[in-house]
């Protein structure tokens, strides 16, 4: 059950090797390719090709970048893309890690060395608070569908379900 339709919101049209691109990603997809990849030199469009993919698999999706600065740029040409969505940055809140270490020719132990980013951190902990939000509503709107259909199968569906709006919840869970 979508809660929000995904719109892609941009005044620009695929264009190049893009349609083709995001042809052959959406059919993967439905043909349940697991692993795909997306190729691109820097600066040819690799995320409008995703942000259209996105749109039309009105699928949630998790983007994974390699560093920060990638995974901050990502979140907000995501958010430029879907500007009635929800797009949230989480990132690692360290701006050093040095893990614990043992030495055993010198028999010395290294201690853990951290540096917490405090705004990294406030921005982790509301992406996971919103994922933890949305996955309790969605999960109540999927458990009310199903309660929908169930009384739906023995005759009583107006009465108990509150009519065409919940039967039209229930069709689409």
């Amino acid at each position: 059950m979508l809660l929000h339709k995904f719109n892609l919101k941009t005044p620009y049209k695929p264009a190049g090797d893009q349609p083709r691109a995001i042809k052959a990603l959406i059919e993967g997809f439905k043909n349940g390719k697991q692993y795909q990849t997306l190729l691109g030199v820097t600066g040819s469009g690799k995320t409008f090709t995703a942000a259209n993919v996105i749109a039309a698999l009105q699928k949630p999706t998790l983007v994974i970048a390699h560093n920060k600065t990638l995974a901050a740029q990502l979140a907000q040409e995501y958010k430029d893309f879907f500007p009635e969505n929800a797009v949230h940055y989480f990132v690692s809140y360290y701006d050093y890690y040095q893990p614990e270490a043992y030495m055993p020719i010198t028999d010395t132990y290294i201690e853990k060395e951290a540096q917490i980013n405090k705004e990294i951190d406030r921005l982790r902990h509301a992406s996971t608070d919103f994922a933890r939000r949305f996955a309790t509503r969605a999960s109540r709107c999927s458990l009310h569908a199903h309660y929908c259909r169930l009384v739906a199968r023995n005759g009583a569906r107006a009465r108990k379900c509150g009519g065409s709006d919940a039967d039209k919840r229930a069709r689409d869970v």
